[in-house]
């Protein structure tokens, strides 16, 4: 017999994983950590300098809106 409505719980359903019995008694692997990267490292004293005191951060101008064809 199909019932004309159905009713819910009060609380949405949430899905429940179950682990096996038999692999609660398997060792776990350690974690390892992954190779380190190759690195060298430059004194700074060693590497030609560009300028002490450079005229500016960035260079001077106004921004402009892009034009029709440009965007």
């Amino acid at each position: 017999m199909l019932s004309s409505h159905l009713t819910f719980s009060s609380e949405p359903a949430k899905p429940i994983t179950l682990q096996p019995l038999i692999f609660a008694i398997c060792p776990t692997k350690e974690p390892t950590a992954p190779a380190a990267p190759v690195t060298t490292t430059v004194s700074p004293g060693l590497g030609l300098q560009c300028s002490k005191n450079p005229k500016y951060a960035v260079a001077p101008g106004m921004p402009t809106a892009p034009t029709a064809s440009e965007s």
